[in-house]
């Protein structure tokens, strides 16, 4: 998100119109950069807007599969109202689920939601439009076809299929050729100054050289639920990846084959192709690094989707056959139930991660090159540092929450008087940062014993009432918890000071509160 997100921002306000279409990695973001100008300009930077967004675009996916289920099941409703319902629980689960966190919990993967979004809607739309002989349903079709573009590098790919479907709905040709026209202009303007990313293998050589490596991943990418599904198992969605391959092959068979065949079958294997065309690609530039990749929460939002599709056309496709739909049924309630198991995850996070990035945006917005928690927000040092100028100077997103927000500004101040109440607290150790000589980094915990509560940011003061550095607390201390408080379980502060003439005595000073906390940092130094 440094350079996606912040840097893209300032970009644009420095009056780059051109960020708003430039290459990230292999793709163009753009729909995603609406949203992330959104956040920052208009709520702060504080990732909430994103996050909220993320959710609708889940619930907008759950509810164009439950569209694409009654219009399958449009004939006979009450017939197949418990079939229905059950495609309704299991897409509702597979959309909302926790194995895709990566995507749900990080502001920046909405386009990993609106890429599989927009083209499902545009195929969607197209066959609507087709069935009621209406234009407006067939433009909007065409729309969210050239959104996709705008999504991520695979949304090149639904303009394409949006014209092979018209093709095979029998559109009339002035709307076929519209489509195909449209698409032209839409690639040129993508593929005008595009540039391919480095450090990705390409297609072509993963093929001749890595042919073993490519299909592996393939096949894991296509089943890449399968690999939650199984406890984690390998092979397991190699081999589901296989199935739904072989399945979407049938389907098409009979599709084309058959004319008394539903039409909204177009619409899942509409998708199918476009997930295909995705994993190909995705194997070709990715192989390389293992298959361990295709298993990454992100990739998991369209196996989701893809899986659910494939689950609803053969829902349909056996809907008359007791039996069948019967062991369908105990397949899907098995998932589900699997999947839901995933859920509890919700209300787990790694111990002080959250400190922690705290701190790497505290390091830089204080100039300290801090590398170890530096590299927890971002693996580039260099490149994060300079990135970060503009925004720590404008205040942006994390430089502008409370206990960042110009901290540096107030290295080198003097405060009036120094605070005659005390905190209690102890400084555990004090290090010197070696990619930084000039920076010393605090480490210990703190506690108001009065308030019962733990004051989140702290000023460390010489004792010339000279202000030289500050610390943040939230790390967690079970040690404190036990023999303090347990509301002092966050007690623990991590901070920096400049190690200019540093004298015997120092003061961790909380200015909201009025006080203090005396401590000897040469006894510590070292430590």
């Amino acid at each position: 998100m440094w350079n996606g997100y912040l840097d893209f921002y300032v970009k644009v306000e420095n009056g780059n119109w051109k960020a708003w279409f430039a290459q990230h990695n292999e793709h163009r973001t753009i729909f995603s950069n609406i949203l992330f100008y959104i956040d920052i300009h208009y709520f702060g930077g504080t990732n909430v807007f994103l996050m909220v967004t993320n959710v609708i675009l889940m619930s907008l996916l759950a509810l164009l599969l439950i569209n694409i289920i009654n219009d399958l099941f449009q004939s006979n409703k009450q017939k197949y109202y418990n079939i229905k319902l059950l495609l309704y629980f299991i897409s509702i689960v597979m959309m909302f689920s926790w194995i895709q966190e990566e995507n749900i919990i990080w502001g920046f993967q909405s386009q990993f939601f609106a890429a599989y979004l927009f083209p499902l809607l545009a195929f969607y739309l197209l066959m609507k439009s087709s069935l009621k002989k209406n234009n407006i349903l067939f433009i909007a079709s065409i729309v969210a076809g050239v959104i996709s573009v705008g999504t991520m590098a695979n949304g090149v790919l639904a303009l394409p299929i949006l014209f092979i479907l018209s093709l095979l709905l029998r559109e009339n040709i002035f709307k076929s050729v519209l489509i195909l026209l449209v698409t032209s202009i839409v690639l040129y303007l993508y593929f005008h100054d595009y540039k391919s990313p480095g450090g990705h293998g390409s297609i072509s050589d993963t093929l001749v050289h890595h042919p073993k490596d490519f299909f592996k991943y393939l096949f894991s990418y296509l089943g890449g639920i399968f690999y939650y599904l199984s406890n984690e198992n390998k092979f397991v969605p190699q081999l589901a990846g296989i199935f739904l391959l072989l399945s979407s092959f049938l389907f098409t068979y009979l599709v084309l084959s058959r004319k008394n065949i539903n039409k909204f079958y177009f619409v899942g294997l509409a998708f199918l192709l476009y997930y295909g065309g995705t994993a190909f690609g995705t194997a070709g530039g990715r192989a390389l690094f293992g298959i361990d990749q295709a298993f990454s929460g992100r990739y998991m939002t369209p196996s989701l989707i893809a899986w659910s599709l494939l689950f609803i056309l053969y829902a349909h496709y056996f809907r008359d056959k007791e039996k069948m739909i019967k062991l369908i049924s105990i397949i899907f309630i098995v998932i589900s139930i699997i999947l839901i198991g995933y859920q509890k995850k919700v209300f787990q996070y790694p111990e002080n991660e959250i400190f922690n990035k705290k701190i790497a945006a505290l390091s830089l917005e204080m100039g300290i090159r801090d590398e170890p928690y530096i590299k927890k927000i971002f693996p580039f040092i260099d490149w994060v540092i300079d990135i970060s100028k503009d925004p720590i100077q404008k205040n942006l997103s994390i430089f502008g929450y409370e206990d960042i927000r110009d901290v540096s500004l107030k290295m080198g101040t003097s405060i009036n008087h120094l605070p005659k109440n005390s905190l209690i607290g102890h400084l555990d150790n004090v290090s010197i940062i070696k990619e930084d000589n000039k920076a010393l980094r605090l480490n210990g915990w703190i506690y108001d014993s009065d308030l019962n509560s733990i004051p989140s940011q702290l000023f460390v003061v010489n004792d010339k009432k000279k202000i030289i550095g500050c610390i943040l607390t939230g790390f967690n201390r079970i040690d404190v918890k036990i023999a303090i408080n347990k509301k002092a379980y966050k007690s623990g502060f991590v901070g920096y000071i400049i190690n200019t003439n540093l004298k015997d005595k120092i003061f961790l000073v909380d200015l909201k509160s009025s006080k203090k906390l005396e401590i000897n940092i040469q006894q510590t130094k070292g430590n």
